[in-house]
C-alpha cells in the first residue's frame, strides 16, 4: 500500500488579500441588506411626511420625491440609426473579478 503525501499549502500574500476581499464582500452584502431593510422601515414609518425630527426638533432625515431625465438609447437608435453610430465611442476597461 502506498501513501501519497500532500504538500502543505501555504498561502501567498496575494491569496491572503483575495480571501480578505471575499470576507469583506460577504460583510458588505449582509450590511447592505440590513441597511436596505432599516431604510425601508423608516420610509414606511414616515409615510407621506417629508421630514423626520429628533427629540430636540432637528431634521435628521428627509423623504422626498425626486425626478430625473434619462436618455432612451434604444429608441434613439431605432429612430436614427445612422446618427447613433456617429456618437458611439468604444471604451476598453479592465475588470477585476474574483473566481
Amino acid at each position: 500500500m502506498s501513501v501519497t503525501l500532500l504538500k502543505p499549502v501555504y498561502k501567498n500574500e496575494l491569496e491572503n488579500k483575495i480571501e480578505r476581499i471575499r470576507v469583506i464582500d460577504r460583510e458588505i452584502k449582509k450590511l447592505s441588506k440590513t441597511h436596505s431593510e432599516i431604510k425601508a422601515q423608516i420610509c414606511a414609518e414616515m409615510g407621506d411626511q417629508t421630514d423626520a425630527y429628533n427629540s430636540t426638533g432637528q431634521i435628521i432625515a428627509t423623504y422626498t420625491e425626486q425626478s430625473s431625465n434619462t436618455f432612451d438609447r434604444a429608441r434613439f437608435d431605432l429612430a436614427h440609426p445612422s446618427e447613433y453610430e456617429n456618437y458611439t465611442i468604444k471604451k476598453i476597461i479592465k475588470v477585476f473579478r474574483l473566481k
